[in-house]
């Protein structure tokens, strides 16, 4: 998980890491519900396939029960 507070780093590092990461989710105050939907799946994926949070910190504690359910190994 990466937070940050800026939009613009968030935007950032979503155009970069997104080529490399599988299953990239994105939580930013004011997503639209494709936007929600698609970071809804890329964290549903099954136990043991990457994944990549990108959060802004602001956003993160409203984002957290999409992110409760993800067990770290």
């Amino acid at each position: 998980m990466i937070l940050t507070e800026r939009k613009d780093h968030l935007e950032y590092l979503q155009s970069r890491l997104c080529r490399f990461v599988r299953n990239l989710a994105v939580l930013r105050g004011g997503m639209s519900a494709t936007d929600r939907k698609a970071s809804e799946t890329a964290l549903n994926v099954p136990y043991g396939e990457e994944r990549l949070i990108l959060a802004q910190a602001a956003t993160s504690a409203r984002g957290s029960t999409m992110i409760g359910s993800i067990r770290c190994s």
